[in-house]
């Protein structure tokens, strides 16, 4: 068994074990004089175990110590634990073993020593990573702490979050104070309950007694709304499952219906429906909005957003239930209105504004007063997410869902704004990632939804599935080298990395470190380069590296660029700009970028014979199908235009070439699955190439000789959860 040092000694800034350094000072861990980086909490996590060696700790005790003053769940110890076992290659749990129901145990001889003043210093990065698979252990709830007076129920539902390719175009943002501060100083003990075991939950909203919860449920591509007793834990369905999508849950304030918002087809514009509590006829109330939604305290009017591609206008506006439309406010393109929320006393509405589509671009939270239109910043500075927004009972504030840094928009937290102040303050602060809030009455159940990533790294025959085979955990992005390799994107080590691997998964090596989000590799025709978008200067850039991963070299420092892509011969590489979706073409080597169009495209591959590039695009118009469009390198318009069914699912922006120039490749999801389709450029039916009958495929990448394919497939996996606890004391 482990001894500590004798606690008769001075306090000293080193702990040693093993070949091992834990740097108190500087807050590092140190190996052979090379740091070895750790996330915050996971390096608080060590080092509580360090300062307690030989002891059995509980998960209870450890997650007061790490996060003293804020709500986690779980996941977010076994998340940091798994970290920690990484950075000792601790996989044989010598250092951090598991004691089956009662915790864990730091099992090393610890000794402490002066810290070597002249020791470079060592700063640990500040951002939290995300987790790709989150285990979960229901048997215990952690302690938490106090931020509201009153007992507060929180219902989180985990989202479906399905991965749209917009939703993971980043760069990177450390906010400072106020809005980086601490979590209130005063806490209440919280207990979260999971509701469901489905998987497969889609969207929340809270009865204003706190007696129901309406949720979406998804199953094989198609939804359906569910009305749950919370006491009894009884549901019921209250629509019939059919291939739509719903948007935003809301219930009346004297609940008695239920509000949503609801896409008819893949390609169909959003409407607005009003259904009773128990099922019937939807009344459809709002033609042609965007899916975010707020009614009036009095229940007679609804403020929604409603984006015109045609004008290129963003317009913030209010209806009678039954009645006349009428402007609020309006920004031109690509600024955009989202998530309103109306005031408890119905003068106010709080809405988010910004650009939502461009990465590293940031929003705010803006309010309207009803009395006189005049329109004020409320958040005392912009932030890289603001979402969804409920405002207490009493009118001192809101909850939000927001996000503190542009390199992860998919992390989200809950936070409080205060009102009129605008000062955000966070709620939660874990590895989970939440959208979706709700609200009762007397703000004594606030529902909010979490979502956690599953996903693994697959590789099948080009023409048949029958020898799949999982080789690696990971989101993807791939790119295939010369010598038969995969490079890819995985979030393996805590953040999104670029690694290279042999195609039976063997020989995994990372070869980025930037602690951040990297992604989308392509390899050059000579296998000696690597060109990936990162946010490892603040923006979603272009960098370019040696095939093992040294020497790398920023290519592009615009708003946001993504999708790199090498033509045939090495000379060029194509690229999307992200937020306008534009394509642009550089020389390889570095230098400026021509606009190659002005059509919207999601990202562009070019032809082995270096003549044509194909990608996606679609009109900015309502009800317009997706396209794959086919055109000169060199420049011109299309040559060729291949229009999907209305049917189709869009999923991976990912469009590639057989080797043989004839036909390209891409994603349909149907019914909620994904497989990989082929299409002739002599025209005819597409035909289906794989046959995987379960999960969605994120991205994949063919072989260069045409016979192997590599692909991420996976969910997003959602469930509810009540967890007791938060109000703003007074």
């Amino acid at each position: 068994m482990a001894q500590s040092q004798s606690s008769s000694q001075p306090p000293q800034d080193i702990r040693s074990f093993a070949d091992f350094k834990l740097d108190l000072k500087r807050g590092c861990l140190i190996r052979d004089g090379h740091e070895i980086k750790l996330r915050p909490k996971s390096y608080e996590t060590l080092k509580y175990l360090v300062e307690n060696p030989g002891r059995i700790l509980a998960k209870e005790e450890l997650i007061q110590a790490v996060w003293p003053d804020s709500f986690v769940t779980d996941d977010s110890l076994v998340q940091c634990l798994r970290e920690v076992r990484r950075a000792l290659s601790d996989e044989s749990q010598q250092f951090l073993k598991t004691v089956p129901r009662r915790g864990y145990i730091f099992d090393m001889e610890v000794s402490a020593g002066q810290q070597n003043q002249t020791h470079p210093a060592i700063m640990t990065e500040q951002i939290e990573g995300v987790k790709l698979v989150i285990e979960s252990d229901k048997s215990a709830i952690g302690k938490y702490g106090k931020l509201f007076g009153g007992v507060i129920v929180i219902v989180v539902l985990a989202s479906a979050g399905f991965l749209l390719f917009r939703s993971i175009r980043h760069s990177r943002l450390v906010l400072g104070s106020p809005a980086a501060a601490a979590p209130f100083s005063s806490f209440q003990k919280i207990q979260p309950t999971q509701l469901t075991n489905l998987g497969s939950v889609m969207g929340i909203a809270i009865s204003p007694d706190g007696r129901y919860v309406v949720y979406t449920l998804e199953e094989a591509g198609r939804q359906s709304l569910w009305l749950r007793q919370i006491e009894t834990n009884s549901g019921q369905q209250i629509t019939a499952p059919a291939a739509v999508n719903y948007f935003e849950l809301l219930f009346s304030p004297d609940g008695q219906y239920i509000y949503f918002a609801r896409r008819d087809s893949p390609q169909g514009v959003i409407n607005i429906y009003r259904l009773p509590l128990l099922g019937g006829v939807p009344a459809r109330l709002i033609e042609n909005a965007e899916g975010y939604f707020s009614l009036s305290p009095d229940n007679k009017q609804i403020c929604f957003v409603r984006d015109s591609a045609t004008n290129e206008q963003s317009k913030l506006m209010a209806a009678d239930i039954n009645g006349a439309e009428r402007q609020l406010s309006q920004r031109q393109l690509p600024q955009r209105f989202r998530y309103p929320a109306w005031s408890p006393d119905g003068g106010v509405i709080v809405a988010s504004a910004g650009n939502f589509d461009a990465q590293g671009s940031l929003v705010e939270a803006i309010e309207l007063r009803l009395t006189d239109g005049i329109e004020r910043r409320l958040t005392t500075q912009l932030w890289p997410e603001i979402g969804q927004k409920v405002w207490l009972p009493d009118g001192s504030g809101l909850l939000v869902i927001a996000g503190d840094q542009t390199s992860r928009p998919y992390q989200r937290q809950v936070w409080f704004l205060g009102y009129p102040d605008g000062h955000l303050r966070p709620l939660t602060n874990d590895v989970s990632t939440y959208i979706c809030l709700s609200l009762t009455r007397d703000s004594t159940m606030l529902a909010t939804l979490e979502t956690r990533l599953e996903a693994n790294i697959w590789v099948t025959g080009a023409n048949s599935a029958g020898r799949a085979a999982k080789v690696a955990t990971g989101a993807g992005g791939f790119a295939w080298t010369p010598d038969g390799r995969i490079v890819y994107g995985s979030h393996a080590s805590g953040s999104k990395e670029i690694w290279i691997m042999n195609p039976d998964g063997s020989q995994q090596r990372q070869l980025t470190f930037s602690n951040g989000f990297n992604t989308s590799p392509t390899v050059s025709p000579d296998g000696a380069e690597i060109v990936f978008a990162s946010d490892r200067a603040g923006g979603l850039n272009l960098w370019k590296m040696k095939i093992d991963g040294s020497d790398v070299v920023r290519l592009t420092s615009g708003a946001g660029e993504d999708y790199p892509r090498f033509s045939p011969d090495g000379r060029y590489l194509i690229y999307t700009s992200v937020g306008n979706w534009r394509l642009w073409r550089m020389p390889a080597a570095g230098g400026e970028a021509v606009a190659m169009g002005s059509d919207h495209s999601e990202a562009a591959n070019v032809s082995p014979d270096g003549k044509w590039f194909a990608s996606f695009t679609r009109d900015d118009q309502p009800n317009s199908p997706y396209q794959i469009v086919v055109a000169p390198f060199d420049g011109g318009p299309p040559a060729k235009k291949f229009v999907l069914s209305k049917d189709f699912g869009y999923q991976s922006a990912d469009v590639r070439w057989t080797p043989d120039g004839q036909s390209l490749t891409y994603v349909v999801t149907e019914a909620g699955v994904s497989n990989i389709w082929k299409q002739s450029l002599a025209g005819g039916e597409p035909k289906q190439i794989t046959n995987f009958e379960a999960d969605k495929i994120f991205y994949f990448d063919l072989s260069r000789d045409g016979q192997e394919l590599v692909c991420s497939r996976g969910r997003w996996a959602h469930d509810v959860v009540l967890i007791k606890g938060v109000r703003p004391a007074t």
